[in-house]
């Protein structure tokens, strides 16, 4: 896999780990040093047996290296995984020391994951691609049954329906004011970043003033908590992966002319707001504070003003 290995955090370290192995504890006595390279299928055979019920702890230290020119690696919370036995239930850290108690008997093997071809063009074999059939065979069932789906429905396998959908007048969809380059297109964000984060209520004068607009409303007013997802950063696999499906969701939902109507705040946040949840949870996974607090009470308290403006007043805007 090209110049892709692991690189150990070196001497110091395996001098402190001969060093444990040689005190009296009978813990410390069993331990094993484990090299993994990275350049390799991915499955290791540590040469540990392990009983079910029976603890281990793995200490990690290295990176997998997957551009030296770039310095782009994965340390071991994200390129280490395990399992116990053949067909063993996979495992893997969120730190780079783990502890667990093993599900069945058997061997722990370990491995290295995140590895791609490093220089181009890729010096592929046999034995490299074959892994990545199943992965490949996965993908193109959902993609083949679509396109067919769209053959029988529409006779064209790259036509979703959208372009032909018609509006209330029976004209097409693409007719409407808001749909002027198609769908979706990149000179549809403006918009609906507008709505996403700036857009307040109509100053009127009249009670209560500030009147709703079905337009929608800045997710800043309603929902103030998110403002703390600027925290939510780090090599926790919870982040990494969420930043990256929110990010791949909201790419559609920002290049969407409609930008959501007849909405109080923005109702396309919950295409990612099943994501966004969970990683406030780890913001605040030591506690709240009261800042964070507040800002909850307001986002409840603008909330519950435009039910009473919209439902009991009928006091919105367009």
């Amino acid at each position: 896999m090209g110049s892709l290995r692991v690189r150990l955090v070196p001497s110091p370290a395996e001098r402190t780990f001969e060093l444990l192995t040689h005190q009296s504890s009978p813990e410390l006595a069993e331990a094993r040093l484990v090299r993994l390279p990275g350049n390799v299928p991915p499955w290791t055979d540590t040469g540990i047996s392990l009983r079910r019920g029976e603890w281990i702890t793995l200490l990690a230290s290295g990176r997998l290296i997957l551009s030296p020119d770039l310095d782009l690696w994965y340390g071991p919370r994200l390129a280490l995984w395990g399992r116990v036995g053949e067909r063993g239930t996979i495992f893997n850290g969120t730190r780079d020391t783990h502890s667990l108690a093993a599900e069945s008997d058997g061997p722990l093997y370990l491995a290295l994951y995140g590895r791609w071809p490093v220089h181009w063009p890729p010096n592929l074999s046999a034995k490299s691609v074959l892994p990545l059939i199943p992965f490949f065979v996965g993908f193109a069932i959902p993609v083949v049954v679509t396109m067919g789906y769209n053959v029988a429905r529409f006779g064209d396998p790259a036509e979703f329906g959208y372009n032909l959908v018609l509006n209330s007048e029976g004209k097409s969809v693409l007719t409407e004011s808001w749909y002027t380059d198609g769908i979706n297109s990149l000179s549809y964000i403006p918009r609906n970043l507008n709505v996403m984060f700036l857009k307040t209520f109509d100053f009127v004068e009249e009670f209560p003033w500030f009147r709703p607009n079905w337009i929608g409303t800045s997710l800043i007013l309603t929902t103030p908590i998110f403002l703390w997802l600027y925290r939510a950063h780090g090599r926790n696999r919870l982040l990494i992966y969420g930043w990256i499906s929110v990010v791949t969701g909201l790419a559609l939902v920002v290049t969407h002319g409609g930008i959501g109507w007849t909405q109080f705040g923005y109702r396309r946040i919950l295409d990612v707001a099943p994501i966004l949840w969970p990683m406030l949870g780890w913001v605040f996974r030591r506690g709240i504070s009261m800042e964070a607090r507040a800002a909850i009470v307001i986002g409840i308290l603008v909330n519950a003003y435009g039910i009473w403006a919209i439902e009991v007043l009928h006091f919105v805007s367009f």
